[in-house]
């Protein structure tokens, strides 16, 4: 069983403000305060 930290409609909601959005990063960090590493894994994932 995978226990993640985050739910799926948060990891969403964080997604689709970065993808609509003209923030990076570091600045869609500040907005939701995670670490750039998960929001950058995120990405990369959705990128598939």
């Amino acid at each position: 069983m995978i226990i993640t930290k985050y739910l799926a409609e948060f990891t969403i909601k964080i997604m689709t403000h970065y993808v609509n959005s003209a923030d990076e990063y570091k600045l869609t960090n500040w907005h939701f305060q995670l670490p750039v590493s998960n929001i950058k894994r995120w990405a990369k994932l959705h990128k598939r």
